[in-house]
């Protein structure tokens, strides 16, 4: 009965008065005496509301035969006020309170909808059976409402992790993540791209990044063009060292949209990323998660310049790399081939592929980079010296 403590005053005041007459403190001892060896004329209902209140008396000898009673009451006169629907919710916290150590009465109870979401709490973390374990895994729309109930069931060691599972494959369809539980993790790992995006259409995004859900005018069309200048620059400045984190160099506004972005949970951030603008995609390409980076560089919204800058990212997952490389359209773009040439991320046998069909200029940069590798740049000087003959 450890970390369940029953509110007592709440508890008799919600008794019917005729009831909990029997529990008075007022009442003389001898009296509630016999009422806690259950020698009431009392329906179960009624005396375990009883007992309950009398577990807890002011006079030792009370208290004792209440629990001692309570705790031998057969479970055939207990079950039928368990399972009935209207059987108050105030009863079931006294008896979860009470009897929880009862494991031939504990599913029944964990299965009543008007049990407390504290009892089911208690329950995920100490509860050592199987079917107790079920019962809990089974109240979906409870666990929605009361995640802690899966955390409890995580860190409790005679749990079967195969019984979460589906529990918790609902919860991440239902836009939910715990940080606290790696099978949310590994569940939203298990997604496809379609699944993914399914899970993270209703979460819940903090008010401090709403502006991002929605796009300047006439970004998407600007972002269509990439801009070969700009694009030299981002090589040049990545090649430089310049990876240093968003997080240092943003003005003060900024920083704060970094800090919230990063508190935030996988599944937001994803959302954020499928969601969001280009601020937010920038933001979020750079993210080390790889369910994050590729969710981002997989949204529709992403334009080839994004694309484009991103491919010149070294700090990048090598995943979103792998993504860019796969996709056909980006692949017949220039700026594309060049930076992803250019990244030391991308495999070697694709930048040999790509190199043949860069122009001069780049071939001549990337034969005296010192980033790329040594087979690279000696693939690009024999270019070089196979078009000036």
């Amino acid at each position: 009965m450890s970390g369940l403590k029953l509110d007592l005053e709440r508890y008799r005041a919600a008794m019917p008065s005729q009831v909990a007459a029997h529990a008075d403190p007022a009442r003389p001892a001898p009296q509630r005496l016999v009422a806690a060896r259950g020698m009431l004329p009392l329906a179960t209902q009624d005396q375990l509301a009883v007992l309950v209140a009398l577990c807890d008396a002011p006079e030792a000898p009370v208290a004792e035969a209440a629990r001692t009673t309570l705790s031998l009451m057969p479970a055939n006169l207990v079950k039928p006020v368990l399972t009935n629907a209207a059987t108050p919710g105030w009863l079931l916290e006294g008896l979860g309170c009470k009897l929880n150590d009862r494991a031939d009465l504990l599913p029944d109870l964990l299965s009543h909808r008007a049990t407390p979401d504290r009892i089911h709490i208690w329950a995920s973390v100490h509860a050592e059976t199987g079917l107790a374990h079920e019962r809990l895994c089974l109240d979906l729309q409870r666990l929605k409402r009361c995640p802690e109930i899966i955390e409890g069931l995580w860190n409790n060691e005679s749990v079967d992790r195969y019984l979460l599972r589906p529990a918790v494959e609902f919860l991440v369809r239902e836009g939910m993540h715990l940080e606290t539980v790696p099978l949310f993790k590994e569940v939203l790992a298990s997604l496809n791209f379609e699944e993914l995006q399914q899970a993270v259409d209703n979460v819940e995004l903090p008010t401090e990044v709403e502006y991002m859900l929605r796009d300047k005018a006439g970004e998407l069309e600007e972002d269509d063009e990439v801009d070969e200048t700009e694009l030299h620059r981002a090589v040049n400045d990545d090649e430089a060292g310049d990876s240093t984190p968003l997080v240092d160099t943003a003005p003060k506004k900024k920083l704060t949209i970094i800090q919230v972005i990063n508190s935030m949970t996988p599944a937001q951030k994803i959302c954020l990323g499928l969601k969001g603008n280009r601020e937010a995609r920038t933001i979020l390409i750079r993210d080390s998660n790889k369910l994050v980076c590729t969710a981002v560089v997989r949204s529709p919204r992403i334009s080839e310049r994004e694309v484009a800058l991103a491919a010149t990212m070294r700090s990048i997952h090598e995943e979103v790399i792998r993504i860019i490389c796969n996709n056909r359209d980006w692949m017949r773009k220039y700026p594309i081939k060049v930076a992803l040439v250019n990244n030391p991320k991308t495999p070697l046998a694709r930048s040999m592929a790509l190199i043949k069909s860069l122009h001069q200029r780049d071939l001549k940069a990337i034969s005296r980079s010192t980033s790329v590798p040594s087979a690279l740049r000696s693939a690009a000087k024999r270019l070089l010296s196979q078009k000036r003959t």
